[in-house]
């Protein structure tokens, strides 16, 4: 029965390594690919051509195979080919990349509940954008670091319940978008991209946009990163250290809340907190140094959206919902890996 036990979990754990195996592999495809076009873009010429085009390509995909080669050629090289879609593939990394820094803060701080009220506190100056007439994104990079600060300081400050004090203002920042929204003429059409994602809709312009907002975090973080470190681990002995700990607080916090707005045109406000907290708990299993934890995280990041990406592509599914749930996958699977090597040590140890 132990023998038994024992090889059913080999074969789990050689089933998991194989999984995490393809990711990578598609990981180094799709870069490929990306380079390959980057270098020698497929330039479509006319709208007509265009439309014959995807039509070509959604015919051609109801023949695919369930691995999407059509043909002998993969699916996603026709793909690519669209502007929409590099541009989808750009902000992917690009918020994987953010989203991997600022989430092993977030993991390692526990302030998953903070980053969410951040998240949708930020719908108020979505709906302040509409009503103004103004880019939406634009308007809840403000909004999102207020509610930061707001949070902040109710963190630090008060003596009441801090969670229940932050579920106020999150509701009222999805009340205040809501009410905005009310009052604005005529029909948003694109609301629910803010609420569920619209990665295969970014623009150009969001996607120069997501790259300062990648160089503010990156640079930022850099030049704090010990800071940072002493306040993620020991916020007492960064205090005996003169640190100032509730000013770096609160810009973890504003960068926290600038992630937040980069990532909301890809999976949403809804799933924000998923992106930005799952890739970062599956590597602060695998890693022991903050930094080794980041680079992992993003990594991480990276391989689910663009796997997510490849997928909702080849089933027809939406963008944002399937990069969550590979990403939720990823971390199922890395739970049952560690709990099978927990097991299977032992028994080596014995032998």
């Amino acid at each position: 029965m132990n023998k038994l036990l024992i090889l059913i979990l080999l074969l789990l754990l050689l089933l998991i390594l194989l999984l995490l195996l393809l990711l990578i592999l598609l990981l180094l495809l799709l870069l490929i690919l990306l380079l390959m076009l980057l270098f020698n873009p497929v330039r479509v010429r006319s709208i007509k051509s265009r439309s014959k085009s995807k039509s070509k390509i959604k015919s051609k995909s109801k023949i695919k195979s369930k691995f999407g080669v059509v043909n002998g050629e993969f699916i996603m090289i026709e793909a690519l080919q669209f502007e929409f879609m590099r541009n989808a593939v750009f902000a992917g990394i690009l918020v994987s990349i953010a989203c991997g820094i600022i989430g092993s803060y977030v993991v390692v701080n526990r302030t998953v509940f903070i980053s969410g009220g951040i998240a949708h506190a930020a719908y108020g100056g979505i709906g302040l954008g509409y009503y103004l007439g103004i880019e939406p994104t634009l308007m809840a990079i403000p909004f999102s670091l207020l509610s930061a600060l707001i949070m902040g300081l109710v963190h630090h400050r008060t003596h009441q319940h801090e969670d229940t004090l932050i579920g106020v203002l999150w509701a009222i920042g999805m009340a205040l978008g809501i009410i905005f929204i009310d009052l604005t003429p005529g029909y948003a059409a694109d609301l629910m991209s803010y609420l569920f994602g619209s990665i295969l809709a970014v623009p150009k312009s969001s996607i120069v946009v997501m790259l300062v907002m990648n160089a503010v975090i990156i640079l930022t973080v850099c030049f704090f990163y010990n800071e940072f470190l002493a306040l993620s681990f020991d916020e007492e002995y960064a205090r005996v250290l003169s640190v100032p700990v509730e000013l770096l607080y609160l810009l973890q916090l504003a960068l926290t809340g600038l992630t937040v707005v980069l990532t909301m045109r890809v999976v949403g406000l809804i799933m924000v907190i998923a992106l930005l907290t799952i890739p970062a708990a599956i590597s602060i299993q695998f890693t022991t140094k903050l930094h080794h934890t980041m680079m992992l995280s993003s990594f991480m990041g990276v391989v689910f959206t663009l796997s997510g990406l490849y997928f909702s592509y080849i089933f027809n599914l939406t963008s944002g919902a399937t990069i969550i749930l590979v990403a939720g996958t990823g971390f199922l699977l890395s739970i049952v890996y560690k709990r099978t090597r927990k097991i299977i040590e032992p028994w080596k140890k014995k032998r």
